[in-house]
C-alpha cells in the first residue's frame, strides 16, 4: 500500500504487532488527495483498530474484511 519494497517498510512481518505509522503514506491517501475514493476488501494486516495503521486512518473510504489473520473470524464492518 505504500509502494515501498518489503524490506523498507514499517510493517515487515505478519505477526500482528506491527502497523503503518502516521508518517507512512499509502496509495489510498494519495488517491484521496486527488479526489478519488478508495476501498479495500479482504485482509488488511497493516494496523489494528486502535493503531494509526487502521484502513480508515490510511485513506480508505470503505473497508470490509479482516484487520489481521488472527482476528479472521471477526469481520470489520465498513464505516
Amino acid at each position: 500500500m505504500t509502494g515501498l519494497h518489503g524490506g523498507s517498510t514499517s510493517v515487515r512481518s505478519n505477526l500482528g504487532y506491527a502497523h503503518l505509522s502516521d508518517s507512512d503514506v499509502t496509495l489510498a491517501e494519495m488517491l484521496k488527495r486527488a479526489g478519488y475514493a478508495a476501498g479495500a476488501y479482504g485482509k488488511w494486516g497493516l494496523g489494528l483498530a486502535d493503531s494509526p495503521g487502521h484502513p480508515f486512518r490510511k485513506g480508505l473510504d470503505d473497508f470490509l474484511g479482516y484487520l489481521h489473520q488472527v482476528n479472521r473470524t471477526f469481520p470489520t464492518p465498513s464505516g
